[in-house]
């Protein structure tokens, strides 16, 4: 046995093996005896005390109390507030009883009466009218908006209390506000901002916001309904807003300083909250008061318990009970876990949670239903509690072993009681038809220890096992933990997924990815740090619950599941992963970090792909290399400044000669060339063919970039395909161009398919109609490559409510219809669990958190029998061509859809299939049109449009036969016999062999031709004889010949030492 380091946790522990515990009961308000004698029953050894809330504040607490039952949880005084985060830290015991979420309401004593914090705060204040005399009038309010053209109204109204101001927006894209300066509106002592508000149907929140003398914005959502309602705010409910000039301010503990507030905004953002598409919105606004407190109140405590608070740890089920998430269930001693949930007969209405981190590390909490407070149900909580000795984990330290590793298990145990504890650790493994392996082992702990306890390791046959461990202690206390794990010897055979024709196939047959972006639905209300902690962690990985996941998936007909893969520690885990998806007959589709164009790692690259021998698995639909890459605004592209500078020399041979091309000089900072401004990319002007260059060297510079990952992905896995989600702020976006997303052109050379996102469809069936003109887009930018939406759908959250719950159902059900017209290859929604993302502040989730199907996901069910008839059927319909012409168009892609938006509308009503080409489309070198990037006439001196290549490989032929890699850094070595050149087509036309015009290699030794076709996305091999020296460093160049003889030189140019 190896023990390691053991832990002591150094407390004043009450609890002994022979002592009758002490189980205090919180009072407040009424008495509650069925509560006691309830509690009696569960745990007829413990005394039971009373401990009044005034009491509890004041820490009069009996010593022997040990667990402290709090009823009426949801609705309590606040002065219990800090005492009961003490008494956590302190390692004591608290079980919180209430049929709603605890610890959200606090009272506050206010002449005699106990109300909530907005009417304490209204009876112990002093107000007095923002402004005294009267108020400014409408125009004096600055409109501050994304969209001036839209005809937004701000006006004076009357209302029940006095004149007030109402906004009225036809159509929010982005925020409208209404911004005023206003000289001390805090004087001193004052702190508070009262008011009545309300919205109608629409419109259910309003952002009101105070911006501070040094720039600084805070602001407060305050919820709205069509009914009045009294609003106090004060400062710590303005949030700190980061788009502002501010130095230093927002950091923890900082918050709104009123007496440096100096204006006050109010309006609607998408910011700050969610609001219908393409709706109008009316909210009002009256009576603005300040105030000063009269008398201090205790600050609301906020809690961070897993499984209890804050309130997104909780969800309504579909038969309209409270419960709360399941997660950290102990399976497993891999990782740092944050502690364990204890499982109760109950399951997920109640929740029974063991510390093992933190300034809480030791401490357990539980909830329980108040009308589940019945002495059994109290029993199978309190007696944990009071055991005094906990099995913190236990199980296998990987959830996925090859079969020539050695498993190794385990348990952490802890003993918080004021005695030592001898504990017999029984670990038991079992496998259908194979031998049973049991060990057993003693452990003592003294008071306080922890210590993580290992099994001898133990080499195992393939298949899925089963791991239980039972603890034991003398007094008859025991506590057992279990799960399954697979043993993998190589993964059993499936038909794999591969590209024909443009079309996916499984194996032999045409394929529809009907897919979903899969995370278990344990994530929801997941911690930020342990989301970001990632579902395949070992300490987060639960089998039973995943295979819950993939059961509720099949069902609904999913058979492509996109997950994330960033960490080596997450690989045993994807291995299981991968193992039940594939008894499923569903492929995974992988993002794996360390592969984006701008971030690549080989090195982890390869430890990834090789932990989990991904090559092995027939059941990997893709690699997913890069997550919504975007360029980023002006100063974040400014790290690509140097490669643009260098394209441009590479291109029109000087910086000169770009700017005569183009019309126009070049961006400057501190008389060094930069990229283009924010306002020149998102607006068009005399700079128009500058941008267009830009463009294009954002396709060359990305796409050299994708090959150096690609073939390298290539030497490790040949067997996979590669995409991309190119999507980032969903395609055609126009909020998302000033982050410059990268166009789906983007690395498609080199991807077996290209993937957008449909974020940009909103609201209706003629939106997402629009939408098959992106998939058309699509397939031109992939060379007609499949197309695989990699993600879409639409929040219920915030304002969850029937009707966004069947706007949501639309969304699947308009994309569905969406793909079957412009006939996609596949599609995934995002994303798959239900329940509040607090690293998002919203809710995609199609399967609520009980399992249940959402609306949305009926949908994904019923059509899925049909979309797996798409790639089966042959499309008959008529052509029609839509020619598009991307250097018009600096803003990029949303502006190429908005201009060809109604033509597809008329297509596709008409009964046609739409397909997008250029000029250059279907021509070849023969004859293309010789217009250059910007359309201007080709010169010799800058790009063609449709022409364009890139030198994948340079190899030396030696003397005796042998093959040298040549890059840009090494030299030709002094005995190579003649260059090997691969070179790819990367532009829109294809090339011919020599006729009127000609291709061809431009070297030092002599000019190369191309004496066969070269279609778009392929590669010719031209082999140049360098037995003649040269006197000038080695470069080469694709140019055309024209029938004038004027060579037109294209592509990257490639100097060699």
């Amino acid at each position: 046995m190896k023990n390691l380091p053991c832990i002591l946790i150094l407390v004043n522990l009450s609890l002994g093996a022979a002592a009758a515990p002490t189980i205090g009961i919180l009072q407040f308000g009424q008495g509650k005896p069925a509560l006691q004698k309830a509690v009696r029953q569960a745990v007829p050894q413990a005394q039971v005390v009373l401990v009044s809330a005034e009491d509890f504040a004041a820490g009069r607490v009996p010593l022997a109390v040990s667990v402290l039952v709090v009823p009426e949880a949801h609705r309590l005084p606040a002065i219990v507030g800090e005492p009961l985060q003490r008494w956590i830290q302190a390692r004591k015991g608290v079980l919180f009883l209430s049929d709603a979420t605890p610890l959200q309401t606090w009272l506050y004593s206010a002449r005699g009466r106990w109300v909530e914090r907005d009417e304490a705060l209204k009876t112990l204040s002093t107000w007095r009218a923002l402004w005294q005399a009267s108020l400014p009038h409408a125009s004096e309010w600055r409109r501050s908006t994304d969209s001036p053209q839209i005809n937004i109204s701000w006006s004076l109204v009357d209302t029940p209390y006095g004149k007030g101001w109402q906004i009225r927006v036809p159509r929010l894209t982005g925020w409208c506000t209404y911004d005023i300066r206003v000289e001390q509106p805090f004087r001193d002592g004052e702190s508070l901002m009262r008011f009545w508000a309300k919205g109608d149907a629409n419109t259910r929140a309003l952002s009101i916001e105070w911006r501070e003398r040094d720039g600084s914005r805070w602001v407060a959502t305050v919820p709205l309904t069509s009914q009045w309602r009294e609003v106090v705010l004060s400062p710590e409910q303005f949030a700190y807003w980061h788009d502002n000039p501010s130095k230093g301010r927002g950091g923890k503990g900082d918050r709104l300083q009123p007496q440096n507030a100096v204006e006050l905004s109010i309006g609607l953002a998408h910011s700050f909250a969610a609001y219908p598409a393409n709706t109008p919105l009316e909210a009002t606004i009256a009576d603005i008061r300040i105030g000063r407190q009269t008398q201090s109140l205790p600050a609301p405590v906020e809690f961070n318990l897993e499984g209890v608070a804050p309130w997104y740890k909780f969800y309504t089920d579909s038969r309209g009970r409270l419960c709360s998430v399941m997660r950290y269930r102990a399976m497993g001693i891999g990782g740092d876990a944050p502690g364990r949930r204890i499982v109760t007969p109950l399951g997920e209405r109640c929740c029974l949670f063991i510390s093992a981190r933190g300034d809480t590390e030791g401490a357990i909490w539980a909830w329980l239903p108040t009308r589940e407070a019945i002495a059994s149900n109290l029993a199978a909580v309190l007696r944990p509690m009071l055991r005094g000795w906990h099995l913190l984990r236990a199980g296998t330290e990987k959830f996925g072993y090859w079969q020539d590793e050695a498993v190794q298990y385990g348990a952490e145990v802890a003993n918080w009681r004021a005695q030592p504890v001898s504990l017999q650790l029984t670990a038991e493994m079992t496998s259908s038809g194979k031998a049973t392996v049991r060990q057993q082992m003693t452990v003592q702990l003294h008071p306080g220890e922890r210590r993580k306890a290992l099994f001898p390791s133990t080499a195992l046959p393939a298949g899925e096992w089963k791991v239980q461990i039972t603890a034991s202690a003398q007094d008859g206390t025991r506590d057992t933990l279990a799960h399954a794990f697979h043993v993998i010897d190589k993964p059993a055979s499936v038909p794999p997924i591969r590209v024909q024709s443009g079309r996916f196939y499984r194996g032999e047959e045409p394929f529809y990815a009907h897919g979903v972006n899969f995370w278990p639905l344990w994530i929801a209300g997941q911690a930020p740090d342990q989301y970001w902690g990632h579902w395949l962690a070992p300490y987060q990985y639960d089998p039973e619950e995943v295979e819950r996941a993939l059961k509720i998936a099949k069902q609904v007909g999913f058979n492509v599941l996109s997950v994330q893969y960033t960490h080596i520690s997450h690989a045993p885990q994807l291995v299981d992963f991968l193992e039940r998806t594939r008894r499923y007959g569903m492929y995974v589709n992988v993002f794996v970090t360390a592969a984006h164009p701008f971030g690549f790692d080989p090195k982890m690259l390869r430890e990834l792909i090789e932990a989990a021998r991904l090559w092995q698995w027939d059941n990997l639909f893709a690699y997913d290399i890069a997550w919504e890459p975007s360029w980023g605004q002006h100063t974040t592209r400014k790290r690509h400044d140097e490669a643009w500078r260098a394209w441009i020399i590479e291109q029109y041979g000087s910086i000169e000669n770009a700017e005569r091309d183009w019309g126009y000089s070049l961006p400057r900072e501190d008389g060094v060339v930069t990229n283009p401004t924010d306002e020149q990319i998102l607006n068009d002007g005399e700079w128009r063919r500058m941008v267009a260059a830009y463009r294009r060297f954002l396709d060359d510079h990305v796409n050299r970039a994708y090959w150096r990952v690609v073939r390298f992905m290539r030497t490790l896995d040949d067997r996979h395909l590669i995409g991309v989600r190119t999507g980032y702020g969903g395609n055609g976006s126009p909020w998302a161009d000033l982050w410059m997303p990268y166009d789906l052109l983007a690395g498609a050379p080199f991807l077996d398919f290209v993937s957008p996102e449909a974020y940009s469809l909103t609201e209706n069936w003629e939106n997402f109609r629009a939408g098959g003109f992106i998939t058309a887009y699509a397939r031109w930018a992939g060379n007609g490559k499949p197309v695989f939406w990699a993600e879409f759908g639409a929040t219920i959250y915030p304002h969850t409510s029937p009707e966004r719950i069947a706007y949501q159902r639309n969304v699947y059900e308009w994309m569905y219809r969406m793909v079957e017209e412009s006939r996609a290859d596949g599609s995934a929604g995002w994303w798959f669990p239900g329940g509040y993302r607090t690293t998002e502040n919203s809710d995609y989730g199609i399967i609520h958190p009980d399992g249940s199907l959402r609306p949305a996901a009926r949908v994904a069910q019923q059509w899925a029998s049909r979309l797996a008839q798409l790639p089966r059927l042959a499309d008959t319909r008529e052509v029609h061509t839509i020619t598009i012409d991307r250097d018009l168009h600096p803003r990029g892609f949303s502006q190429v859809w908005a201009r060809h938006r109604q033509e597809y509308l008329r297509a596709v009503e008409a009964g046609k299939q739409v397909q997008v080409r250029t000029e250059g489309t279907g021509a070849t070198s023969e004859d293309v049109p010789l217009i250059a990037v910007g359309n201007v006439p080709c010169n010799g001196s800058n790009p063609p449009k449709f022409l364009n290549a890139q030198i994948l490989q340079v190899q030396a032929v030696l003397a005796d036969g042998r093959v040298q890699e040549v890059d840009a850094e090494t030299s030709p070595p002094p005995n190579a016999q003649r260059l090997r050149i691969t070179v790819m087509n990367t532009g829109d036309a294809a090339w011919s062999p020599p006729g009127r015009r000609r291709v061809e290699l431009s070297t030092p030794w002599g000019a190369q031709l191309v004496t066969q076709a070269v279609p778009r996305y392929e590669t010719v091999v031209l082999d140049v004889d360098t037995t003649a020296r040269i006197a000038r460093e080695p470069a080469l160049r694709m140019q055309l010949v024209t029938e004038t003889g004027k060579a037109l030189p294209f592509g990257e140019r490639r100097t060699l030492k």
